[in-house]
């Protein structure tokens, strides 16, 4: 694709076809929104980040889980979470995945979940220097129906 070329969307009572269409570029639709916080570059021993995490008050479902990746600029050597609810915790390279378990019920509220990442790179001042990283929801485990408001 050489340029972006807006899809036309056209709705037909006569014809029962449906079409997906796509842009040039991939994005991972989500009910959360993510932002991070460097709150501490050195603890004595980790560089320790604070997540927050909000979820869309246009959207009603109970979410069991968020994936969240965060994507640091250096090689990360450790990490694991804090805060309330339950974490897993895996490194790969300069990307950490936090998995919090148990944590919102998203009925239009725009609930938010707040948590610490405590990150360690090969030595003290990679783990001071390793800056803030890009964070990425990749899903939200959902559970429940929908509950859409009443449309008059």
């Amino acid at each position: 694709m050489k340029t972006y070329e807006q899809p036309v969307v056209v709705m037909s009572d006569d014809m029962s076809e449906s079409i997906f269409a796509a842009s040039g570029s991939i994005a991972t639709a989500t009910c959360w929104s993510v932002s991070v916080q460097s709150v501490q570059d050195w603890n004595g021993a980790s560089h320790v980040y604070e997540m927050h995490l909000v979820h869309s008050s246009a959207v009603s479902h109970f979410s069991e889980s968020c994936t969240v990746q965060y994507t640091f600029g250096a090689p990360v050597v450790s990490a694991y979470a804090e805060g309330s609810g339950n974490y897993e915790v895996s490194v790969s390279g300069n990307i950490v995945t936090v998995r919090r378990i148990h944590h919102a019920n998203g009925e239009y509220s725009g609930d938010t979940v707040t948590y610490k990442v405590f990150v360690n790179a090969a030595d003290q001042a990679s783990t001071i220097a390793l800056g803030a990283p890009s964070p990425v929801i990749l899903n939200c485990e959902k559970t429940g129906t929908p509950n859409y408001p009443n449309i008059d």
